[in-house]
C-alpha cells in the first residue's frame, strides 16, 4: 500500500508541477554553471522550469550503479556517500572508467554554483560498482546492487 500512495503522490506532484510550470508564474532559473549552456539534458528534460520549484536536496539519496564515482569532483560538492561493490572485490573510485562519474554528474552535478554542469538535482550519491575495471558486468552483480541501493536509503536507482 506505502508503494501504492507514493505512486500516486508523484503522479499528483507531477501534474500540480506540470500545470504551474505552463503557467509561465515565473521565469525558469538559468544557472551560472559554464557548460549549462551545452547541457543537453537540461534542456530536454525541462529542468529550468523544474528548479524553480525545486533544485533538489541532499538528504535525497540516489545511487549510481557504475563503475565507480570520482567523489572528489568538485561538481559533486561533498554530496559522495562511501562507494559499495558487489562484485566481489574493492569498490572502483571513477578513475578506471569514467563513466560511472559522467552518469553521476548528469543526475547530481551541483546545480548555479558556477562549475562545471549541471545535474537534475542537488542529490547525494551513493555509488555502487557492479562492473569490473573494463566495464563488463554480471546479472547478478546488477541485481546485488538494486537491493544493496534500497537497503541503503536510495530513494533513486
Amino acid at each position: 500500500m506505502a508503494l501504492e500512495g507514493s505512486t500516486v503522490s508523484w503522479r499528483v506532484f507531477s501534474v500540480l508541477l506540470l500545470s504551474w510550470c505552463a503557467s509561465g508564474a515565473r521565469a525558469a532559473l538559468v544557472p551560472n554553471d559554464p557548460d549549462f549552456p551545452i547541457a543537453w539534458h537540461a534542456q530536454t528534460i525541462g529542468l529550468p522550469a523544474a528548479w524553480e520549484v525545486s533544485t533538489g536536496s541532499a538528504s535525497t539519496i540516489i545511487a549510481i550503479l557504475d563503475t565507480g564515482v570520482i567523489a572528489g569532483e568538485p561538481d559533486f560538492g561533498g554530496r559522495v556517500l562511501p562507494a559499495l561493490s558487489t562484485t566481489g572485490g574493492a569498490p572502483m573510485d571513477g578513475t578506471a572508467n569514467h563513466h560511472g562519474t559522467y552518469v553521476a554528474s548528469t543526475a547530481a552535478a551541483q546545480i548555479d554554483n558556477g562549475l562545471g554542469s549541471v545535474g537534475v538535482g542537488n542529490f547525494s550519491i551513493l555509488p555502487i560498482t557492479v562492473t569490473d575495471e573494463l566495464g563488463h558486468n554480471a546479472s547478478d552483480w546488477i541485481a546485488d546492487g538494486i537491493r544493496l541501493a534500497a537497503d541503503s536509503g536510495a530513494r533513486v536507482i
